[in-house]
């Protein structure tokens, strides 16, 4: 029985050792800790929380002779599991791609599997519970019709009002589906709309690039899309698991990168301190170099400074629970005057339309 690590309070050596064992360069540090007195079923737990398994098991190759025989094994069982989940899932997701494609349906197929390919360099490297497609909100109840008739679930039973309410406020429906069942959440927009991240659609489509796995074309997000997407979503839900720093690291060391594209494409969503945060904490945490033309982007940022500082200790210590606090971080990972007082109101009219129409809570 592994023990909740949110039940911890500061930073500790178990904490310290995770972070270590996710960084490229591993030597030092990591001795050192491991000669401390470790609680190996924190550590365990913790792994598990930030859905960081695959990583941690496959670095701990390299220090082998300096861990428990136990701590050792439960983790190599617990990544050879994951292993074969995101086989699983990866089997499914092209059992969709092919449906949609006889169809003439188009899709991006976007964190998952693909993100797993891009940024890590195959499917088994990353730790993820769900696929998503994004599609275009136009073929949502054709793309719902097709997946039932093929066995899919839906997850939400809605009234003919709810789910026109869904379409119209909110971003993603979930399914069960596949031979073997798993999660599979369409969208048709990133996020909910009281975030304030108007982000368009069609031009994602339009960026889109494809990549192979195992053989198989899929279509997903371009790089920078995709980067963006990552830091803004982290920032949603406040960077609260490391994994989700882990993908902005990997992607960034991975892939090409237009930098310019990215920073205009931030500053047009109002995004820029979010994209920010993310490569600070990829920096913070897993010591990421930023590239040269991106240095004079974090000059003189107070509020950005702040945040990072703020988030650094949150990880690891569940103080965001009261929506009081959540919003208040929201409001300060906005630049713009603008973006801010979009939230602040949408977020009010949203609790309104959710109280008489939307099946399910929402994060604030």
């Amino acid at each position: 029985m592994f023990v909740n690590s949110k039940k911890s309070h500061g930073i500790l050596p178990e904490h310290t050792l995770l972070i270590a064992l996710l960084r490229n360069e591993l030597g030092g540090e990591v001795e050192r800790l491991l000669s401390e007195n470790m609680n190996w079923q924190l550590f365990i737990s913790l792994a598990q929380e930030h859905r960081v398994i695959p990583l941690i098991a496959q670095n701990l190759r390299r220090f082998s002779n300096k861990f428990p025989r136990n701590v050792l094994d439960e983790l190599q069982r617990r990544a050879e599991n994951r292993a074969l989940h995101n086989l699983r899932f990866r089997s499914v997701l092209f059992s969709l791609a092919r449906l949609l494609e006889e169809n003439n349906i188009e899709f991006l197929s976007y964190k998952g599997a693909t993100l797993a390919q891009l940024a890590y360099g195959d499917s088994a490297s990353r730790q993820f519970g769900d696929l998503d497609v994004l599609v275009h909100k136009k073929d949502f109840l054709r793309i719902k019709k097709l997946i039932l008739a093929n066995g899919g679930k839906a997850n939400w039973s809605l009234s003919a009002k709810q789910e026109t309410a869904v379409l119209k406020h909110y971003y993603e429906f979930p399914f069960n589906f596949g031979a073997h069942p798993v999660l599979l959440e369409v969208h048709w927009g990133f996020m909910e709309s009281f975030f304030a991240f108007d982000y368009k659609i069609e031009d994602v489509f339009r960026r889109q690039q494809v990549i192979a796995i195992q053989g198989k074309n899929l279509p997903t997000l371009s790089n920078e899309d995709l980067l963006i997407f990552l830091c803004v979503h982290g920032s949603k839900h406040f960077w609260k698991r490391l994994s989700w720093i882990c993908d902005v690291a990997k992607l960034i060391q991975a892939q090409p990168m237009d930098w310019d594209f990215v920073i205009k494409l931030s500053e047009k969503f109002g995004c820029r301190r979010r994209l920010q945060l993310g490569l600070m904490l990829a920096h913070e945490f897993l010591h990421l170099d930023f590239p040269a033309e991106l240095q004079f982007q974090f000059q003189n940022e107070k509020e950005l400074e702040s945040l990072v500082s703020h988030l650094k200790t949150q990880i690891f210590i569940d103080d965001l629970s009261r929506e009081s606090n959540q919003v208040a971080i929201n409001l300060k990972m906005r630049e713009r005057w603008r973006d801010k007082v979009a939230y602040s109101r949408r977020l009010f009219t949203t609790k309104v339309v959710d109280s008489l129409l939307m099946p399910m809570s929402r994060p604030r």
